[in-house]
């Protein structure tokens, strides 16, 4: 690969992972974690050592921009899991609350006794970490790219 596709691949790079940036802050940027995966592999391709090569900042940037995927990809199917694991609090309420209307006597009087231990606290914080972590994510994704593009604006090294 010769200077120029160096150069022209890096700020491809870049431009596509701002594009994920931006993606992911109108919250459509989901759908791009598997382009985001497969980016990695080709700036970890594209940014490998060479024999008898020096290096330029072109590979060092490359090998940033596939670490970056790769922990951005991780840290976003982090924050995507967490809300999983109040599926059994779901399920458990969604039992109760379908068999407290179809069995009571008297729904709404039963419905308001169970209404506590329904664990909606459980279920609203699941959704609020995982709101907040998508947010903070993508700070941290959008903050990194800005510093490292500034550093490739001045042809420095990752």
């Amino acid at each position: 690969m010769n200077a120029q596709s160096l150069i022209a691949g890096v700020t491809l790079g870049y431009l596509a992972a701002g594009a994920a940036a931006v993606a992911l802050w109108f919250g459509i940027g989901i759908v791009l974690l598997p382009l985001m995966a497969v980016a990695a592999i080709i700036h970890w391709h594209a940014g490998r050592p060479r024999v008898h090569k020096q290096a330029e900042p072109a590979d060092s940037h490359h090998r940033w921009l596939a670490r970056h995927h790769t922990l951005s990809v991780l840290a976003l199917l982090l924050v995507l899991i967490v809300p999983l694991l109040a599926i059994p609090t779901l399920h458990t309420s969604l039992t109760t609350l379908v068999n407290t209307l179809a069995y009571a006597p008297h729904p709404a009087e039963t419905l308001a006794v169970a209404w506590p231990q329904l664990g909606l606290g459980k279920l609203m914080a699941a959704g609020l970490i995982a709101t907040a972590g998508w947010l903070l994510v993508t700070l941290w994704i959008s903050v990194r790219l800005i510093l490292r593009w500034l550093r490739w604006a001045d042809r420095r090294p990752a």
